[in-house]
């Protein structure tokens, strides 16, 4: 799952549909994590909150801040 997430934000040549689930949250403030994800409001309880667009950003943003990554443009 956190390959998905990775590649569809740092890599230029993943399929824009996986690209479109997932977007960087914007701030003027200089907040403490990085390349922290907007969380998607679900459309119902049951199957919203178990959706892939969901839990990928939740346990995306749930990572520790030491993830800083080289982000190489494989594509």
């Amino acid at each position: 799952m956190f390959i998905v997430v990775f590649k569809s934000l740092f890599v230029s040549t993943y399929p824009k549909y996986l690209k479109e689930l997932f977007t960087l949250r914007n701030s003027k403030y200089l907040l403490k994590g990085k390349n922290i994800l907007t969380l998607p409001e679900p459309r119902t309880t049951s199957y919203g909150l178990e959706s892939i667009k969901y839990e990928a950003v939740k346990y995306w943003n749930s990572l520790s801040d030491s993830r800083d990554f080289k982000i190489v443009d494989y594509g």
